[in-house]
């Protein structure tokens, strides 16, 4: 029976510790995991529906590891002088969830993965709607159809990461890998934490 477990929150709060246990797991319970984020490093694309069929887990992440999903962590999401405003980020990931979702997190529910993914539409409902520039309202983000197509998907199972935003800056100055992103400064990453905390998110999900 398939499930679809997320892991999500603010900056520096764990997620990739939520990754390597999942790897940890399927190596000690025998199962064979397929590795979207290792294959697009590998391929450069999407898989097909075929590819990932005789796997039992399926690892991802949003947005999504090539593709429009590698614009967005590497030109829309970066620190430069090039602005992308909330809007426009909303309907860059939608697009991006269009085709990841069509392509294989739902091939992949329908013929019986776990799929585990670092991040989900959960995100863009807490982020883009306090992105400055021109932040997109949250009724017109979750009418978009990749955001509504990833609504339509269950999550069965959410583990929310949440750690103090001063201990999220901390974490963030002693990675070795620096994303440099937009969204890494303590105002954002304060609202960020109480968005995910906030009664209207626990409802809807």
């Amino acid at each position: 029976m398939s499930k679809f477990i997320v892991a999500e929150g603010n900056e520096g709060a764990g997620k990739s510790f939520f990754l390597s246990e999942v790897e940890a797991w399927a190596k000690r319970e025998d199962k064979r995991l397929f590795s979207l984020i290792n294959f697009a490093a590998r391929e450069h694309r999407l898989p097909t529906p075929e590819e990932i069929t005789g796997f039992d887990v399926l690892l991802s992440q949003e947005p999504s590891p090539t593709w429009i999903g590698h614009a967005i962590r590497h030109e829309m999401i970066q620190n430069h002088d090039r602005i992308y405003t909330g809007k426009q980020m909303g309907e860059a990931w939608s697009l991006d969830r269009l085709i990841l979702y069509r392509r294989v997190i739902r091939p992949a529910l329908e013929i019986g993965l776990t799929v585990f993914s670092d991040r989900s539409v959960a995100s863009s409902l807490i982020y883009q709607p306090i992105a400055e520039p021109d932040p997109i309202p949250l009724e017109d983000l979750m009418a978009l159809h990749g955001q509504r197509l990833a609504l339509e998907t269950q999550i069965n199972h959410m583990a929310i990461y949440l750690v103090d935003p001063n201990e999220s800056l901390r974490r963030l100055a002693d990675r070795k890998k620096k994303d440099d992103a937009v969204f890494e400064k303590r105002d954002f990453i304060a609202r960020v934490d109480e968005r995910y905390r906030s009664d209207w998110f626990r409802k809807l999900f």
